[in-house]
């Protein structure tokens, strides 16, 4: 059984954890090496590198990354993305647009994160699985596709298949919700990206279709009902 600590977060204790710790000073040799959390809620279990220094988040999604260098995080091999070293990591800090909006990478990123939660619950942390036995690294995700686009990639369902044995992904609503949740518990007001489609978005005939149904259902009654009335007066008649 996978027992997950419960992990809340509050802009001032944030702060103090996310605060750089300088290991390197001494040594005009050895880099500086910073610590920062990666937050979704807290992610455990990504395997990240920046230059030299390499490991996996812990149940604070603690992780440590060379000043000046680039970080990379990785699932099981699966390349998640490169980004610069910071004390505070998120889903957006991947995406390119405006840091104010929530865009189709984000939305990918925490989509996948939750759907490899092996309890399916991000509200106490997200722990991927340690030690699948797995190798993805002849996955190639695109988290720039749009979010239907992503949600049916062979490589993305693939990967969590092979990790989960799911076969979809976490509802795009509800990963949302807890990605702007989670940001705003550290100090980040974000809105979802004018060109992100929600679910309700997907299928927009679906209305209509309900309506016509509807529509059809009552003319077969009345027809129904029209024909019932004419053969008990034929049969008064008779």
């Amino acid at each position: 059984m996978n027992i997950k600590r419960a992990t809340i977060f509050h802009p001032v204790s944030l702060s103090l954890i996310a605060s750089s710790v300088l290991y390197g000073c001494g040594s005009n040799n050895s880099p500086n090496v910073s610590e920062g959390l990666f937050i979704d809620a807290a992610v455990e279990g990504l395997h990240y590198t920046s230059g030299n220094t390499s490991g996996v988040t812990d149940a604070d999604g603690k992780f440590s990354y060379e000043e000046g260098q680039n970080i990379k995080f990785y699932v099981d091999g699966l390349f998640l993305g490169e980004v610069s070293g910071s004390d505070i990591i998120t889903p957006l800090t991947f995406q390119t647009v405006e840091e104010s909006k929530v865009g189709n990478v984000a939305i990918n990123i925490a989509r996948l994160l939750q759907t490899l939660d092996v309890d399916l619950n991000p509200e106490n942390g997200i722990q991927i699985p340690e030690e699948t036995g797995q190798d993805l690294s002849n996955l190639t995700i695109d988290f720039t596709l749009s979010t239907e686009e992503f949600a049916a990639n062979d490589d993305v369902l693939q990967a969590i298949v092979q990790i989960t044995g799911m076969t979809s992904l976490v509802e795009q609503n509800t990963a949302v919700a807890h990605l702007i949740e989670s940001l705003t518990n550290i100090g980040i007001e974000v809105t979802v990206a004018d060109n992100v489609d929600s679910e309700e978005d997907s299928d927009p005939d679906n209305g209509d279709n309900s309506d016509s149904d509807s529509d059809g259902s009552d003319d077969g009654d009345a027809g129904s009902d029209d024909g019932s009335d004419d053969g008990d007066a034929g049969s008064d008649d008779g």
